[in-house]
């Protein structure tokens, strides 16, 4: 067919055309999209200032146009925030960069409004969104945020589409994200936030994040009954087992946060809370996974006695409930009241106190109805605000609810009251009766005949209530070290041991010891297993003589016995030690360490040697004559064992 130059010239003119108005419904369209852009909520997250941001450099309109915008409001006192910030992050990882979400941090404490505390709660709880600072309250009041937790929605188009103000509603969220995904998939921006590196830099020695500590007395070392601590690193995710000398007798738990039984060195936890030990157990409030964990020592292995993992809702009433039937909520701290065959768990997510008995398995409410509140009364008609630390005391359980900053207890007969606290809303620092006194976030507890000694988390302090004077007070000034003053950070937990406190100081990654009598604090450190070169071995102690060879008899228990001479004593205040150590490939691991205390009480056990191994016990001792300004020596000991099945000794004995 052939085309006139007529015909070419009308269609030349209809293409102009359809460029022409295909162009102008284009640019319409965009004009219009433009325009219609909802630039009030954006603008309120936007050009944040430096000093207010974590884990990104800079917040821009670029950055945030033509995306999903998920604000996700918290602080971080409130621990069921911070589950729901890690839950977030599981469902939405998926997501890519089409989706940004920004945590929008709103104290409702005072000193929750400061950077540094919540740059540690960032590192602590491993916070990977990135943080807006709201300590104005000028995006909180903007988007009319009320409770906690609360979630918006914003489309493409920078409008508020969806809010959240249950968790139950906020299950599906991931659900809602990708609809939205799929309506807007030809226009969103796809580009990457301007995060920064998120590594902690703090420094830290052993300890990471410590967040509990429990106590016992009686714990089953190699079939002895030894003192320990069990401090829960958060940071980690483990639990570190140590003697009251410091030394590391155990870790529990593979680094990094999950849900997994199995060996001590397989298991993993997630937000590791409260701790008791029974009966060669350790029962472990694992928060974030809603489960009650125990670590078996007989076994050497973690198991899960309560919850799976899923989010559990509320008990309507105090019907018992079969324990494969029921989740937790946050499980923040355990113990046994009024006897060793209930477990009491502070189910803080529902703000509620649950029994699990230990012989039927069952569940049954023990105090509140599951409202966030602060109401005394029996059971269903008490109402709690995230307990966090319980401990059981004649026959009461006195408990922290943190959120309403209050000390309270159940007694026998199921009544809650409250000795300390006046309401949600009503915290600060004030020392005074209890009428008046005021705490902020506090957190741990720990009860004697002295009275109830309290850690005041966001208060750097710990009070102190006397049960036959109706006060609250500073638990007296503190120094450490060169009597500098003690500048706790956040200090989560405290134990009492005899005649010292000891207290995770959290944010400082340690463990502070006070003295009860004089007051005197000192940092309790805690010995990592060592390793030592063979040749630097002679360079451990202070002379290089090593002793005849020990011919000891191998697979058995050998005694170490130091011999004084008559009116000759240990020096109390002598660093003294022995350590047994095994030579491999040219290096020496420390296989037992025994510290002064062990040598004061000449009570020391080497534990079965194998035969063909070789070992060398060394270490100082320091000793005194039995009388006033008497000399001191040091005994520099040194000696080579040999164990055989041929050797009948099975006794050591160091003469001084």
């Amino acid at each position: 067919m052939h085309l006139t130059k007529k015909d070419k010239s009308l269609l030349l003119l209809i293409a102009v055309l359809v460029i022409f108005i295909w162009s102008f419904f284009s640019f319409s369209h965009k004009l219009l999209t433009k325009s219609s852009y909802n630039k009030d909520n954006i603008n309120q997250i936007i050009n944040i200032k430096p000093k207010k941001l974590i884990n990104i450099n800079n917040i821009l309109y670029s950055d945030l146009k033509d995306k999903i915008i998920i604000l996700k409001f918290w602080h971080h006192s409130c621990i069921t925030c911070i589950q729901n910030i890690v839950n977030l992050e599981n469902k939405t990882n998926k997501f890519g960069n089409k989706v940004a979400i920004l945590t929008i941090h709103s104290a409702k404490f005072d000193s929750e409004k400061k950077f540094q505390s919540i740059n540690n709660a960032v590192a602590k709880y491993n916070i990977r969104f990135p943080v807006i600072i709201d300590d104005d309250f000028k995006i909180k009041k903007f988007f009319k945020i009320e409770t906690f937790p609360k979630y918006i929605i914003i489309d493409p188009t920078g409008n508020i589409v969806k809010s959240y103000s249950t968790l139950d509603e906020a299950d599906n969220i991931d659900d809602y994200i990708l609809q939205l995904i799929n309506q807007f998939r030809h226009k969103l921006n796809d580009n990457p936030l301007n995060y920064k590196d998120v590594t902690d830099k703090s420094i830290r020695h052993i300890l990471n994040f410590p967040s509990r500590l429990s106590y016992s007395y009686d714990y089953d070392h190699n079939g002895r009954k030894m003192p320990v601590i069990f401090i829960s690193n958060i940071g980690d995710e483990t639990i570190t087992i140590v003697s009251l000398s410091g030394k590391i007798i155990d870790i529990i738990g593979s680094k990094g946060s999950g849900f997994k039984d199995g060996s001590f060195k397989q298991a993993k936890f997630n937000k590791i809370q409260g701790m008791v030990y029974k009966n060669n157990k350790l029962y472990i409030a694992d928060a974030g996974n809603n489960a009650i964990r125990v670590a078996d020592f007989t076994k050497k292995n973690i198991s899960t006695l309560i919850g799976n993992g899923k989010r559990g809702k509320k008990l309507l009433n105090d019907k018992p409930v079969n324990v494969d039937k029921f989740a937790l909520y946050s499980p923040l701290d355990i113990d046994f009241f009024p006897d060793d065959n209930n477990l009491v768990v502070a189910n803080s997510g529902n703000n509620q106190l649950i029994n699990y008995n230990l012989k039927n398995k069952k569940i049954t409410l023990l105090a509140g109805n599951g409202d966030f509140n602060m109401v005394d009364g029996s059971k269903i008609k008490a109402s709690l605000a995230q307990t966090y630390d319980i401990e059981a005391y004649e026959n009461k359980l006195y408990f922290i609810d943190s959120k309403s900053s209050s000390l309270r207890y159940l007694d026998i007969k199921g009544n809650v009251k409250t000795i300390l606290g006046h309401g949600i809303d009503k915290y600060g620092y004030v020392n005074s009766d209890v009428k008046n006194a005021l705490m902020q976030n506090p957190t741990s507890l720990t009860v004697d005949d002295t009275g109830i000694y309290i850690i005041d988390n966001l208060n750097n302090a710990i009070r102190h209530y006397k049960f036959n004077i109706s006060n609250i007070y500073d638990y007296k000034a503190i120094n450490i070290n060169n009597n500098k003053s003690v500048k706790f950070s956040e200090p989560s937990s405290i134990i009492s041991i005899s005649d010292k406190f000891y207290i995770a100081d959290s944010n400082n990654h340690r463990i502070i010891q006070i003295n009860r009598a004089d007051y005197k604090a000192s940092q309790f450190n805690i010995m990592l297993e060592q390793k030592i070169s063979a040749k630097n071995l002679s360079k451990i102690t202070l002379n290089k003589k090593i002793a005849k060879n020990l011919n000891i008899k191998s697979n058995e228990i050998i005694e170490v016995d130091i011999m004084l001479k008559k009116d000759w004593k240990i020096n109390e205040k002598g660093p003294s030690y022995l350590n047994l150590l095994q030579i491999t490939d040219n290096n020496a691991k420390i296989k037992k360490t025994f510290d002064w205390n062990d040598i004061i009480n000449n009570n020391i056990e080497i534990p079965p040697l194998k035969q063909g191994n070789e070992y060398i016990l060394q270490g100082n001792i320091y000793y005194c004559q039995d009388k006033k300004y008497s000399l001191c020596y040091i005994k520099d000991y040194q000696s080579k064992i040999i164990s055989s099945s041929k050797f009948n000794n099975s006794k050591i004995t160091i003469e001084l």
